[in-house]
C-alpha cells in the first residue's frame, strides 16, 4: 500500500554560487571534485502543487563530496495559495546518474508553520517516506505551535507507518508538554527530539 502524496513542485534554478571551483565545471568533467569538497548555494523558486499549493522559493546549500555523494541542505519557503507560509527544512542526499544530468534525491523533510490554518503539516518524514513522527495530545487544549497547554494534558510522540497504514505511539515518549522537533536522522535510523518539559536538552 502506498502513502499519500501531500506536494510536488516544479523549480527554475536561479543562480549558483560556488566557491572556488564551478558546477559546470565540475559536471562536464573539465575538473574533479577535490578531495575536500566543493560547496554550492543554489536557489530556485517555482510553484508547488497538491495538499500544500503555492509559491516555492529557497536555497539548497549543496556539498559535493569526493566519492560522487551530494550532502544536501534545504532551505525554502513556501507561500501558500490562502496566503499562510510554510517553512521546509530537508537534508539527506542526492547521487547523480552514470552519463546522465540527472540526480535521485533522499531527502528527510521538516515542515513548519505557526498559522493555524496549516498547522497540520507533520514534523518529519523518514527518508524514503515511508514513517512520520506527529505529536498527539491528550487531556488538554494544546495551543497551536506554542507549546502551551492546560494543565494535567500530555502529549505524546507517534509514528505513522504509511505502508502499514497503522498508528503507534513511538518508544513510549510522553511529556508534560508538546514534543517539539522530533526528526528522523539522514538514514532514518535515529530519531532526536527535545519537548516542552525540558527544551534545552536534545534527546535520541
Amino acid at each position: 500500500m502506498r502513502g499519500e502524496k501531500i506536494y510536488e513542485y516544479d523549480l527554475d534554478f536561479t543562480g549558483v554560487t560556488d566557491y572556488g571551483v564551478t558546477m559546470e565545471a565540475i559536471l562536464s568533467g573539465k575538473e574533479k571534485v577535490p578531495p575536500q569538497g566543493a560547496r554550492f548555494d543554489v536557489a530556485f523558486e517555482g510553484r508547488a502543487k497538491g495538499r500544500l499549493s503555492g509559491r516555492v522559493r529557497g536555497v539548497d546549500y549543496l556539498r559535493m563530496r569526493a566519492d560522487g555523494r551530494i550532502d544536501l541542505d534545504i532551505r525554502v519557503t513556501i507561500e501558500t495559495d490562502d496566503g499562510h507560509r510554510i517553512a521546509l527544512s530537508a537534508d539527506g542526499g542526492a547521487a547523480m546518474r552514470p552519463a546522465e544530468p540527472i540526480a535521485d534525491l533522499f531527502e528527510n523533510v521538516r515542515l513548519t508553520t505557526a498559522a493555524a490554518a496549516t498547522a497540520h503539516v507533520p514534523q518529519s518524514w523518514s527518508a524514503d517516506g515511508g514513517q512520520l513522527l506527529f505529536t498527539l495530545n491528550t487531556g488538554g487544549v494544546l495551543g497551536a505551535w506554542t507549546g502551551s497547554q492546560n494543565p494535567g494534558s500530555r502529549s505524546a510522540l507517534m509514528r505513522l507507518a504509511m505502508r502499514e497504514r497503522q498508528v503507534e505511539a513511538f518508544a513510549g515518549i510522553q511529556t508534560r508538554d508538546r514534543a517539539v522537533n522530533a526528526e528522523f536522522s539522514p538514514y532514518g535510523a535515529w530519531v532526536a527530539y527535545n519537548s516542552g518539559d525540558n527544551p534545552s536538552v536534545v534527546y535520541v
